[in-house]
């Protein structure tokens, strides 16, 4: 029975790819050049690594850390994918009088999530570990290994993400889900960013990048070697060295830890399915007044656009603030902001990391904070109208303009964000004016590149037919805009690292080549606005709409 709800699952999702792409083949192709070139870049990286630290104790830290990254991922990230199967109101009613049990529909919902999460975070994992499996030496013949251990890398923290989040509904209430999904989002996250403040605060940030990828070990946590990731750390060692039955012994817990995890998921899922079908529920209303807020706002705005062209921005804005959902989801990563801040509390690492370190690990932690923001804010922007899209699609205004109000909204509230960041830190670490300000330049641009991918590719693969709180786009929108959103970050960030760097070694040139670096990025920003912009306003001005 679940097979037959999974072919039915995976027809529905096949005609849904194949209807976006066939009228459109550019979305193929940049699919399969992103996720080529996404997966090909980790391999080289994660295989660089492996090469320099690979060997010995470091080798062992190395294999632990990555799976430790790899379990964060998925565990930060399958939230909105399992909220958006497990709470999915779409075909609840279906299988309610469908001649199938309860917990069938849990565990296709589960797995039907799981791999959507799965197929997302496959350019980054996939090409991590299997590098890592051919740097550390393991046999060809125990390769086809890797697809369980794969599998249950996807497995266990996505039943560990399906059980808080069907007990928060549970909890708060089934009319409540946007405010559960909400909950259950800000618990792991918090949990993700404690776990990786345990982790990196011992690292040797005043002897620079060599030193971290040198063969010497790396005294950071010994987070990484806890439960249930170092399981999978283990597992990977052991099929290095050929040991297949230490492979096997290692994965054990892995499995009996999935297979709890899992059946207790099934069955309050089962229990919720039982009391009535999952739906969106309500959002209380609130009193608090957003136009107020909005007043000094849209005077500057009147002054720049016009007016119907204010008016869907300051929609869009009033969207955003009223929707706890999307709120917690785009505030929760500004605990990575804190990372910085928290270790310094710790004596023993101020007196060995000075500021100038200090301040390169902030910069870090605010451009991850400026990425999931811009991708959270900007992908979710097109389905945050829903089934009331069509008002914007038959008034006077273009298609084109409601999706550059969607991208200016978004762009302004993450680049705020990060701006805003920046300042903090240079003002904390004392750093100069000037790298202030190239900073500032640089995030602005990053967030108006990030922004315009998510608008443009969620205009492009829209999703009207159903609403739910926590997954406002389509799977693909989601898996393509990741991909070209990972590709667009490394272009612009690794051309204006390659002009740092050049302009370091050849300071007699650094004003030319800092105008190189600089001009590669703002022709590649432009790009990353333009192209989608472009392309999801041709897709929405040719919308049938599905009723």
């Amino acid at each position: 029975m679940i097979a037959v709800l999974l072919r039915y699952r995976v027809r529905a999702l096949a005609n849904s790819i194949r209807f976006a792409t066939v009228r459109q083949w550019w979305l193929s192709a940049g699919l399969g050049a992103a996720f080529l070139l996404v997966a090909a870049a980790i391999y080289v990286g994660a295989g660089g690594v492996v090469l320099l630290r690979g060997s010995g104790e470091a080798g062992t830290h190395l294999v632990h850390e990555m799976m430790l990254s790899v379990f964060l991922f998925m565990l930060a990230g399958s939230v909105p994918f399992l909220a958006a199967t497990l709470l999915h109101p779409g075909d609840a009613e279906l299988l309610g009088v469908a001649p199938i049990r309860a917990r069938h529909a849990i565990v296709m919902r589960m797995v039907e999530g799981t791999a959507a999460c799965a197929l997302q975070f496959a350019p980054i994992g996939a090409p991590a570990v299997v590098a890592s499996a051919v740097g550390l030496g393991a046999p060809s013949a125990l390769w086809a290994l890797l697809l369980p251990f794969g599998l249950l890398s996807v497995l266990l923290p996505s039943c560990a993400t399906a059980l808080v989040l069907l007990l928060a509904v549970r909890w708060m209430g089934l009319e409540r889900v946007r405010s559960a999904t909400a909950s259950a989002n800000l618990v792991l996250g918090a949990a993700v960013c404690l776990v990786v403040v345990s982790q990196v605060t011992g690292l040797r940030l005043q002897e620079g990048l060599g030193s971290l990828l040198s063969g010497t070990t790396n005294p950071s946590g010994r987070v990484a070697h806890w439960p249930p990731w170092s399981w999978m750390a283990r597992a990977l060692l052991a099929l290095a060295t050929g040991d297949a039955l230490g492979f096997a012994r290692a994965l054990l817990p892995a499995v009996g830890a999935t297979v709890v995890l899992g059946a207790a998921a099934v069955w309050v899922g089962e229990d919720l399915f039982a009391r009535g079908s999952l739906s969106a529920g309500t959002v209380a209303a609130r009193a608090t007044r957003v136009a107020s807020r909005c007043a000094v706002a849209e005077r500057v705005l009147r002054r720049l656009f016009p007016a119907p062209l204010v008016g869907l921005i300051l929609k869009e804005f009033r969207y955003v603030v009223r929707d706890p959902l999307l709120m917690s989801q785009a505030g929760m990563p500004v605990i990575l902001f804190l990372v910085p801040f928290v270790m310094a509390l710790n004596p023993a690492f101020r007196l060995q990391a000075g500021l100038d370190e200090m301040f390169a690990f902030t910069v870090l932690m605010i451009l991850l904070v400026l990425y999931m923001q811009a991708s959270i804010l900007s992908a979710s922007s097109v389905g945050l109208d829903g089934r009331a899209f069509w008002a914007c699609l038959v008034s006077p205004m273009r298609p084109g303009d409601v999706v550059f109000a969607k991208w200016l909204c978004s762009w302004l509230m993450s680049s705020a964000s990060a701006v805003s960041m920046v300042c903090l830190a240079g003002i904390a670490l004392r750093a100069e004016a000037s790298t202030i300000g190239v900073l500032l330049s640089a995030v602005s641009g990053s967030a108006a590149g990030l922004c315009g991918i998510g608008v443009g590719i969620s205009a492009s693969l829209p999703r009207f037919a159903f609403e739910n709180p926590a997954h406002r786009v389509s799977p693909m929108a989601m898996i393509l805009g990741f991909a070209i959103g990972v590709a667009y970050s490394g272009a612009v960030w690794g051309a204006l690292g390659a002009a740092w760097f050049g302009a370091s070694k050849w300071p007699e040139h650094a004003t030319a080549i800092y105008l190189v670096g600089g001009g590669i990025s703002a022709l590649v920003t432009l790009l990353a606005v333009a192209v989608p912009l472009g392309l999801g306003a041709r897709r929405l001005d040719t919308l049938e709409w599905e009723h």
